[in-house]
């Protein structure tokens, strides 16, 4: 899902699910959530030491952050940037990031099991 879409749909979620917090904070949550969903992709299409996202291995930069543990970090980084007030907040849209992306909230492990791949790709078990 493009950048776009995510952001298109937290500002859904928070119209819907958080409606006063989001308009007594508009500018702040805006500017949080399109950070937050950049953070989450930072890698995709990127290719580094130790790492190579371009071409057909662009779908695996999910294993950096699309995670449990991902979820977690982006928690504690966005809450002590824009507050505690907002961490219920950065949880759930991380967690819905992940969760249109992949279909589930893995294990950051679960990226080095060859049938994780191999289900995201919707082959069969072995």
């Amino acid at each position: 899902m493009k950048i776009e879409e995510h952001f298109g749909n937290s500002i859904k979620s928070l119209m819907e699910n958080h409606s006063q917090e989001y308009w007594d904070n508009e500018g702040t949550l805006a500017e949080l959530l399109l950070e937050l969903h950049l953070w989450l992709d930072e890698f995709d299409l990127k290719k580094g030491e130790g790492y190579d996202y371009t071409g057909a291995n662009c779908i695996k930069h999910r294993e950096q952050r699309h995670h449990i543990e991902g979820i977690s970090e982006a928690v504690e980084i966005f809450s002590q940037h824009y507050g505690n007030q907002f961490k219920q907040i950065i949880r759930e849209e991380a967690e819905r990031h992940i969760q249109n992306d992949m279909k589930q909230i893995p294990f950051k492990d679960d990226y080095k099991r060859s049938e994780f791949w191999r289900s995201l790709r919707g082959e069969p078990e072995r």
